[in-house]
């Protein structure tokens, strides 16, 4: 009996591997795939043609008529009139808004702020804006950049003046802007940030590359206003107009001792082999 036991342990032991209990196997687990990054849209600042206000009924206006209708709507639809009366004198506000390519309003930032409650007031109101004509750049719809500085005056200023009204830029004050450490700064600046852009910079060289952007009052280049003149290309004024607007800060301009919001153009100089020679204006020989 013994015997037929072990005789029996060796024959189970030794059959094939097929015939022993096989293994439960498990599916494998499939990959967790990593979430897919959404790309931010690119928020274009320089554009062919800027996004504006989408006057009643519907139809884009020409810029002066929809710029027009944007203040009108600004000061009819303000409705925090004791913010108003508490500013002891005019001023001005800014704010930027990004507007997507359905003409749909993305974002509003201050940059230029009055009080808590006039620039919450006035960013109500934006928002309130049913919709907007979107920028175009290379006949495209595109995200953008749009600036929009306001003038506020108290309500015992005036009363045959509309309390909120259009802001125009300044050209010229009693101390024009400048960059921080002279024109030769400035010189070098530009050198440095353009230098990477393929050649030739300029359409006609016998003219020079004008620089045409705004300051706000901290002296920061201001996003969506800048414009290139006698650019070589479509592609190298976009590319430059982007690189003017990483410009560190400038002193700002000052009217009547508070500094302003300025539009500022420079002439840049360029040589025989494209590289920048001068800003301002050429050296006397």
């Amino acid at each position: 009996m013994r015997y037929l036991l072990l005789l029996s342990f060796l024959v189970l032991g030794h059959l094939p591997a097929s015939a022993q209990t096989a293994p439960v196997k498990r599916k494998p687990t499939p990959k967790q795939q990593a979430p897919v990054k959404q790309q931010s849209p690119k928020v274009y600042t320089y554009v062919e043609q800027p996004a504006s206000f989408l006057t009643e009924g519907g139809v884009p206006a020409l810029e002066a008529k929809a710029r027009e209708a944007l203040y009108a709507y600004l000061a009819d639809n303000f409705k925090d009139k004791e913010a108003l009366a508490a500013i002891p004198e005019y001023t001005t506000a800014l704010f930027t808004l990004t507007i997507n390519p359905a003409g749909e309003l993305v974002e509003v930032k201050t940059l230029k702020s009055i009080s808590p409650a006039i620039d919450q007031e006035f960013i109500r109101v934006f928002k309130s804006v049913p919709a907007w004509v979107p920028a175009e750049h290379n006949g495209v719809k595109v995200h953008s950049i749009l600036n929009v500085p306001v003038k506020v005056y108290p309500s015992s200023y005036d009363k045959n003046f509309k309390q909120i009204q259009e802001y125009q830029y300044y050209v010229a004050v009693e101390h024009m802007p400048s960059y921080k450490g002279g024109a030769e700064e400035l010189l070098k600046a530009l050198q440095l940030r353009f230098k990477n852009i393929p050649r030739p910079l300029v359409k006609d060289p016998a003219k020079p590359l004008i620089l045409a952007f705004n300051l706000n009052t901290d002296g920061t280049v201001l996003k969506g206003n800048t414009k290139i003149f006698n650019g070589h290309s479509r592609k190298t004024n976009e590319l430059l107009a982007s690189l003017v607007e990483k410009l560190p800060a400038f002193h700002p301009g000052i009217q009547g001792e508070r500094e302003v919001i300025m539009h500022v153009a420079i002439p840049v100089g360029v040589d025989d082999k494209g590289n920048i020679a001068w800003v301002y204006s050429p050296p006397k020989n």
